[in-house]
């Protein structure tokens, strides 16, 4: 065994892999808004070191699905419904400002990749699974602000969409229309594809605005 000259796992892989667990167990709701996560147990529960924990944790606070508060620890995120208009407020103006940029970047490639996820959108099974959903839905207004090309933006836009799923994928109802949404954004990419910067932008914005407004009205129930 020793000749197989095998290199050692580096930390930084190993605490990526454990981003991504946790990531995914805040956004599919089995580590709860507000649950305190401890590095001891979720070390003990991954088999890994409180090293890549930490760091891991680091990264959930970075994109914001964690808080972490001195001398009480890291817990997941709470979101207040004021959190979360003011979230898609910002949204909305980013996105409208990266739709009018789409436009001029807009390719046949970009176009192909953007019709993909819409006919992933319409299959059943994938209608059915809330988690799948949520994703397709943020990929496709992903996909926009890639190729706006705009990289604050990005940046800004992609630790807002971690917190927007997480929110989306405990409202288990909020996809009941999802060949709707489908609908929505065939339309969104048939306006990209005419070319009308402000018209694309206006969409953008009304339809952001309006999930906003949606989502808010499911949670108050």
């Amino acid at each position: 065994m020793d000749d197989l000259k095998l290199e050692p796992v580096r930390q930084s892989i190993l605490s990526d892999h454990v981003y991504a667990q946790l990531s995914e167990a805040i956004i599919s709701g089995k580590l709860k808004p507000g649950q305190h996560l401890t590095e001891q147990s979720l070390a003990s529960q991954l088999q890994v070191s409180r090293i890549a924990i930490r760091e891991a944790i680091h990264s959930l606070a970075m994109e914001g699905l964690v808080r972490v508060y001195p001398r009480r620890g890291a817990y997941v995120i709470n979101l207040t419904t004021d959190d979360i208009l003011e979230i898609y407020q910002l949204r909305a103006a980013i996105e409208k400002m990266a739709v009018e940029l789409a436009v001029k970047n807009l390719t046949p490639e970009w176009i192909s990749a953007l019709e993909n996820i819409i006919e992933e959108m319409k299959q059943p099974a994938n209608i059915q699974d809330r988690l799948i959903s949520s994703r397709l839905d943020t990929q496709f207004h992903q996909t926009i602000m890639t190729i706006s090309g705009h990289t604050r933006g990005i940046k800004i836009w992609t630790q807002m969409s971690r917190q927007i799923q997480m929110v989306l994928y405990t409202v288990s109802n909020y996809y009941r229309d999802y060949p709707h949404i489908a609908s929505w954004h065939q339309q969104t990419l048939n306006i990209l594809i005419e070319g009308d910067a402000r018209k694309a932008s206006e969409n953008i914005h009304s339809h952001v605005m309006e999930g906003a407004y949606r989502l808010l009205e499911f949670l108050d129930k």
